[in-house]
């Protein structure tokens, strides 16, 4: 690769937001960098009458608000895609025994259905379906309150 190009990538590299970089993407990278899995008593602290963002594979932008009696409406738009439909969804949500998150999205086309463990890392979040297999997959949330 000639020499330009290298400080081309380079330098298009150093452009990169640091949290893009720097965001974990499995259960032991997360645990390495310092996070804790929270217990059930946390979440239900946390997650109560909290804006809750995230960000589908797709770039789908999700957010909705968990209200006190386990319902929500979430909206998602592609900010990569500014001219394409906003969607919307009537939710439920709760805390299992577990202590793991539970979310049921009725999208128009679509239902989404999980449940997964909430870890926090400073003041980020994330959400993985396993708090103990290594290998398993991390995404990050935003939580507002």
């Amino acid at each position: 690769m000639p020499a330009t190009r290298r400080l081309a990538s380079c330098l298009c590299l150093s452009l990169l937001p640091l949290t893009a970089l720097a965001d974990p993407a499995t259960v032991a990278e997360l645990r390495a960098a310092g996070a804790t899995a929270l217990n059930s008593g946390q979440v239900r602290q946390l997650l109560p009458k909290a804006e809750v963002v995230s960000m589908a594979e797709t770039g789908m932008e999700r957010r909705w608000v968990n209200l006190d009696d386990g319902s929500f409406v979430a909206r998602a738009s592609n900010p990569r895609l500014p001219k394409a439909p906003a969607q919307s969804g009537a939710g439920t949500w709760s805390i299992d025994d577990r202590g793991a998150y539970c979310v049921n999205i009725d999208w128009f086309t679509r239902k989404e259905a999980w449940c997964q463990f909430v870890f926090s890392l400073g003041d980020r979040h994330y959400i993985s379906v396993s708090q103990v297999n290594p290998e398993a997959r991390v995404a990050a949330i935003q939580v507002n309150r």
